[in-house]
């Protein structure tokens, strides 16, 4: 039920580009698509690794990408 809802909230935000949007935001997109499109939250991720703050999970969340997905 609550994939439902995150599911909705996230299709009535405006379309952005990553750098438009907040650290944290970016880090619950990439995890909320991961299992559609790995390789795409692992793209996510490496651009939130490369900018000046993010969420402290991020790097262990690119490794467990890297490692379950194999992308």
């Amino acid at each position: 039920m609550q994939g439902d809802a995150a599911a909705s909230m996230l299709s009535r935000m405006p379309s952005r580009v990553d750098k438009d949007l907040d650290p944290v935001t970016v880090h619950n997109q990439a995890l909320y698509q991961l299992n559609q499109q790995p390789a795409e939250s692992a793209t996510k991720l490496q651009f939130l690794l490369n900018s000046r703050s993010f969420p402290d999970e991020t790097f262990e969340n690119l490794l467990l990408i890297y490692t379950k997905y194999e992308v």
